[in-house]
């Protein structure tokens, strides 16, 4: 769990850095104890994509969402905190 932003940036897609701040346009925390960082693989499936768990469709079909069984990743190893969390600075305008 978070406790403080001091000392961390965000980093926009166009490069633009600012220091993190929950006030930030769409700021995403990418920290220690983040979403992120515990629930998201290094292939970059989430946690629920290693699951054997089957599903099926409105229309009755079996569907299967596992990596794992698709041979794309070993297994779930959490991505670890990023060095920069996310934000938008507005450089591709706002509409």
């Amino acid at each position: 769990m978070r406790t403080t932003l001091e000392g961390r940036t965000a980093k926009c897609g166009c490069g633009t850095e600012r220091p993190s701040d929950e006030t930030l346009p769409f700021f995403d925390y990418t920290g220690p104890g983040s979403y992120w960082a515990d629930e998201v693989c290094g292939c970059g499936y989430g946690r629920v994509a290693h699951t054997q768990e089957q599903q099926f469709s409105r229309t009755g079909h079996l569907i299967v969402h596992n990596v794992v069984v698709e041979g794309k990743c070993a297994g779930f190893v959490p991505r670890g905190a990023a060095e920069h969390d996310r934000f938008y600075c507005g450089c591709r305008g706002w509409d």
